[in-house]
């Protein structure tokens, strides 16, 4: 399960790089299937399965937004140093 996490948040992180938001939809899809391909589903129940499945999807969101807000940093910084600057 934490691998599938990993995995989830890693390839969130990737998705907010490189697309646009619309491209959650179809990695949601992707990332069910993963989670309902788990081979330790057959040991749990169907609840338990689908709350795999929302925190994979929980750790694909999040993954999206923490590289949205990395890729924002470096252009906060340059305001803060023109900001810092401007000032005598």
């Amino acid at each position: 399960m934490i691998n599938l996490l990993l995995v989830g948040a890693l390839l969130g992180m990737i998705l907010g790089r490189f697309f646009r938001v619309y491209v959650l939809f179809p990695a949601s899809g992707v990332m069910i299937a993963l989670a309902m391909t788990d081979p330790g589903i057959f040991a749990h129940s169907f609840w338990s399965s689908c709350g795999n499945g929302l925190m994979i999807l929980g750790a694909v969101q999040f993954g999206y937004v923490a590289s949205l807000m990395a890729s924002l940093l470096p252009a906060l910084s340059l305001a803060r140093r023109g900001l810092w600057a401007s000032h005598p």
